[in-house]
């Protein structure tokens, strides 16, 4: 084996080392670096031992696509600006889950006078007013309310008819997720689905902490 052979023991400490740790990306990373000692080992030989270099090689990759995979569901280093000021803003989801979330999205920014729900119709999204104020309209009675902050959340999680009008002015940043993509998610995941839920407890909490409707005046 030569003078590399500290290589092999080197990659078997670090292994086992691995399989000690119960935190997952401590032991993929120990593991991963053992498996590295093992591929420079085979790697070095003279001649150099292909096979193993290569099994080794398929290992690494794994392992570090899994760390990627790891890193992207504990950090929020890829998300744009606005994504993470909206992450900040839910608060009750893991980066994972926000990504995930995220996918199913539409952002967009209101180019004029925009109906987000009506009154008594069916809510076919879940929409999130990321900054502004929002106008709530029920029979005759308006009020104005500010974001950031879910609408129609409830009649969306219920699948049943809004309970009031909203709509926001021209300028207005606000996020929506179409039933079609949102609910199937949802759906699947129960761990998701109890973030959302949990987020839209403590939006509804905050509404009534901020004594919404703020104004309001007969129509």
């Amino acid at each position: 084996m030569g003078d590399w052979a500290f290589l092999i023991y080197l990659g078997l400490l670090l292994q086992v080392s691995g399989f000690l740790v119960r935190e997952e990306l401590m032991l993929r990373v120990l593991v991963a670096s053992g498996i590295c000692c093992d591929l420079a080992f085979f790697a070095l030989q003279t001649p150099p031992i292909l096979p193993s270099v290569l099994s080794n090689a398929v290992l690494v990759v794994v392992n570090v696509a899994i760390l990627g995979v790891i890193i992207m569901e504990r950090t929020t280093i890829t998300l744009a600006p606005r994504e993470k000021r909206l992450f900040q803003a839910l608060g009750t989801l893991t980066p994972g889950q926000f990504r995930r979330l995220c996918k199913r999205a539409e952002f967009h920014e209101a180019t004029e006078r925009t109906e987000l729900i009506s009154e008594g119709e069916l809510t076919n999204a879940l929409y999130f007013v990321e900054s502004g104020k929002f106008f709530l309209t029920k029979g005759s009675e308006m009020a104005e309310a500010q974001g950031p902050a879910f609408i129609g959340e409830i009649a969306f999680l219920k699948e049943g008819s809004a309970s009031a009008s909203v709509h926001i002015d021209a300028g207005t940043p606000y996020v929506e997720w179409p039933r079609a993509k949102l609910g199937p998610l949802l759906a699947r995941s129960q761990p998701l689905r109890n973030a959302v839920m949990t987020a839209v407890a403590r939006d509804m909490a905050d509404k009534v902490a901020r004594s919404l409707p703020v104004a309001r005046r007969g129509g």
